[in-house]
């Protein structure tokens, strides 16, 4: 797909208020390692992992190189009696200010307070469950306060794909978005910091951690996500 196609998809999104975060901002594709990206939520379901290999024989039949190579594409796929056309895009990272994760970092502050423990279902491979929220707010108070660092990259769609590639050890394709006004859906956390569950907790809250509603993107409209 041409970059001006993905630039002009991307500059139409919209957050819940309706604002055109990406209008403004330097859209380009590349390659990343998954390490050096930063989630926005606690977990990733086991499922969707397992799901990734349906996408791989689509890639197989569409004769592309599978879910870590794939730039943003048009994949038409015939099996002599219907054809299928579908947008693919990989991961979306935003290239964020640090300054844009502190409202996240002040809602998760005041409930570890609180509660300074997160209990997730965890999937049965031995895997804690529990997220430290105490060691959390620490992290990214050390990126908050860290002069070398401006800014973080958070991914905003491909958690289960790039979590994959951070298990694989390679590198991945990604659409990186510099100088959007989005605020995240949490603070940041690692790959290996997330729990793999049998099925995604109940409350937003627990899925992303300082969860703001503002955060939100309607990338669905646009046939993004999904």
């Amino acid at each position: 797909m041409p970059t001006d196609q993905i630039i002009g998809i991307f500059q139409r999104i919209t957050n819940n208020d309706g604002v055109h975060v990406y209008e403004n901002t330097d859209i380009r594709t590349g390659r990343i390692e998954p390490k050096l990206v930063y989630h926005g939520q606690t977990f990733v379901q086991a499922e969707k992992i397992v799901g990734l290999s349906g996408l791989k024989r689509l890639f197989d039949h569409a004769d592309n190189p599978g879910i870590s190579k794939t730039p943003a594409s048009i994949i038409q796929y015939e099996n002599g009696r219907e054809r299928y056309v579908a947008l693919y895009f990989p991961v979306v990272l935003e290239v964020m200010e640090k300054s844009l994760i502190v409202p996240m970092l002040e809602n998760l502050r005041k409930r570890s307070e609180l509660n300074p423990l997160l209990n997730l279902p965890a999937f049965e491979n031995g895997q804690s469950g529990v997220i430290d929220l105490r060691k959390l707010v620490r992290d990214t108070d050390e990126i908050i306060a860290n002069d070398n660092i401006r800014t973080i990259n958070m991914l905003r769609d491909g958690t289960h794909r790039s979590h994959t590639m951070n298990i694989a050890g390679t590198t991945m394709h990604a659409i990186m978005i510099n100088g959007a006004i989005a605020i995240p859906t949490g603070v940041p956390i690692l790959p290996n910091e997330m729990v793999v569950t049998s099925s995604k907790p109940a409350r937003m809250e627990d899925r992303y951690l300082g969860f703001d509603q503002s955060s939100w993107m309607n990338y669905k409209d646009l046939g993004i996500d999904g």
